[in-house]
């Protein structure tokens, strides 16, 4: 456990290159969504408007979700003091599970708002059908996923939960002479995928689910330590054009799918070899090597205060966006080119507004917090 202390320490300084890659995945995950928006899909994940512009910007930017996740586990791991439940539970209901909590709410009140609004005032859905989907609100918050996004904070409590005991899991084992985030990690993510795309995970806090994703944390710590002495610009160019092309092929094969009829919006293996859900084969493979490749990146510049507020912007984003497309619907949707245009404007007005949203939050947040202290 001293060793980890110790290691915790070293790893005070600041660390441009992942500040970065927390902007990139966060602009990816805007792009991802609004992506989404653009690619119409039947019940069967067969794309009724196959369009190359659209296809190719949903897929190249797949590794923000896995990216993420190793983001959180390359550091929380690599703190020792997290070694300690009460510390960390404390830390983490604090920094994420009250903010969690707060948007859950909004997003479930917003949620009952757009659907009153949509039968009772524009009309756009029949009275009879009111009641079908205020129950799939429901169980959509009963299921973990109150808005598309946020199964991402249920994923994370069991991930939480787990923390404390897998650093002091590593530490007994390393003492044994076995290393747990070493080879045991890359077999652990390579399972974590198979059980992914062979499984229908119902409930987005499903304990299988979330040791699954936990692989990630631990890849995250693995290629973080792998990268200290292995700094260089040219190498992270590499990797990254290597995992970006990967994703850009995957865009391509499932275009080519599309325009064939076959289904494209699976993620199960059986339905469709060329999955692009966040552990599906070949995206693990793209987003290991996007983050491998900021991970050896040397840059000195410092984001560390547009960083601060990625976990923010991904909380607020999604809903931007849908009120955006709530208004907009799919007046847009019918050219290629339009589409793909669409959707790196959209992308950018959507994240600056959520940046806008953030820095709002989180100065309310801070006075709050400063008045609660003083009342205490």
């Amino acid at each position: 456990m001293d060793k980890i202390l110790n290691e915790t320490l070293l790893m005070k300084k600041r660390e441009c290159n992942y500040d970065l890659l927390r902007i990139c995945s966060a602009f990816a995950v805007v792009m991802l969504h609004v992506s989404g928006g653009f690619l119409l899909c039947n019940d069967a994940g067969v794309p009724e408007n196959c369009n190359f512009p659209v296809m190719l910007l949903n897929h190249i930017v797949r590794f923000a979700v896995p990216c993420f996740f190793m983001l959180s586990g390359a550091f929380i791991l690599a703190d020792g003091r997290n070694a300690d439940y009460k510390y960390f539970y404390r830390k983490s209901i604090k920094n994420i599970g009250i903010t969690g909590i707060i948007f859950c709410m909004l997003y479930v009140i917003y949620g009952l708002v757009r659907l009153i609004v949509s039968v009772f005032v524009l009309h756009r859905h029949r009275i009879e059908e009111f009641i079908p989907r205020l129950s799939s609100i429901v169980f959509s918050m009963l299921q973990g996923q109150p808005e598309v996004h946020l199964w991402y904070l249920f994923m994370l409590i069991g991930l939480y939960i787990a923390v404390p005991f897998v650093i002091r899991l590593a530490a007994n084992l390393h003492e044994g002479g076995v290393n747990i985030y070493g080879k045991i990690t890359t077999i652990y993510l390579a399972l974590a995928s198979v059980s992914y795309i062979t499984s229908e995970h119902v409930l987005k806090w499903d304990i299988g689910w979330q040791f699954c994703f936990l692989s990630y944390f631990l890849m995250g710590y693995k290629l973080r330590k792998w990268s200290e002495n292995r700094k260089s610009n040219a190498k992270a160019i590499k990797l990254i054009v290597c995992g970006l092309s990967m994703n850009i092929g995957l865009g391509y094969i499932n275009y080519c799918r599309g325009l064939n009829g076959l289904p494209v919006d699976v993620g199960y293996f059986a339905h469709n070899p060329f999955s692009y859900a966040p552990l599906a084969p070949l995206e693990v493979i793209a987003s290991c090597m996007i983050f491998a490749g900021f991970s050896v990146m040397k840059i000195g510049k410092d984001f560390s205060k547009l960083a601060g507020y990625t976990f923010l912007i991904y909380l607020i984003h999604a809903g931007i966006w849908d009120l955006l497309y709530f208004m907009i619907g799919d007046r847009m949707i019918g050219n290629s080119i339009v589409e793909g245009i669409s959707i790196i404007v959209i992308s950018v007005v959507v994240f600056i507004t959520s940046l806008l949203g953030a820095i709002i939050y989180n100065f309310f947040a801070i006075r709050v917090r400063r008045i609660s202290g003083r009342n205490i």
